[in-house]
């Protein structure tokens, strides 16, 4: 966890599983010149006990775009 937020940044939010485990979700936005181009992505990462990573899943798109 302690590696995700020095390459990251803090997470957008946090919240625990059934389990107890960690879950955090990175967002990113940008948005080109003019307000054209724009592409967004999120990062969400479910972490073990011991703060490792468990599974992640990441997404890219535009959006309103399908």
């Amino acid at each position: 966890y302690d590696q995700m937020l020095e390459r990251f940044g803090n997470p957008l939010s946090q919240s625990f599983d059934s389990d107890g485990n960690l879950q955090a979700i990175w967002f990113y936005v940008y948005v080109g010149p003019f307000g054209t181009g724009m592409e967004q992505q999120s990062l969400t990462v479910l972490f073990d006990k011991d703060n490792k990573v468990k599974r992640y899943v990441m997404t890219n798109g535009q959006p309103g775009k399908n």
